[in-house]
């Protein structure tokens, strides 16, 4: 049995149209579908509770140097000190950019 789709003929090519207008319906749901649930994210916050993008309550640089320069310069350490003193959820890397941007500007020394 030949399951292909002859697009030579009217019918094969009234066959490709339907296929493709309802994969392009089905693509064009989803999109909504993901424009709607990252809207209502935004306005409700995630089911966590934790807060979506940026953190709420910027860590300042004088904090980042202050936690860094109590941890030892670790970056682990300082992240896991962020993170609960916050309440906003900060990662080593995070750290490690922060500072190195820091020492770049000139705010600090990069000792890790």
């Amino acid at each position: 049995m030949d399951t292909s789709i002859d697009t030579t003929m009217p019918n094969g090519i009234l066959v490709f149209n339907i296929l493709a207008s309802v994969a392009q319906f089905e693509k064009d749901i989803d999109a909504q579908r993901i424009r709607e649930g990252v809207k209502y994210a935004q306005e409700h916050g995630t089911k966590s509770g934790k807060p979506i993008g940026r953190e709420r309550t910027p860590i300042t640089d004088h904090q980042m140097q202050t936690t860094f320069n109590a941890n030892n310069n670790n970056f682990s350490a300082t992240a896991r000190a962020l993170t609960n003193n916050t309440g906003v959820e900060v990662s080593a890397g995070f750290v490690a950019s922060r500072i190195k941007r820091m020492a770049a500007k000139g705010l600090c020394k990069s000792q890790g």
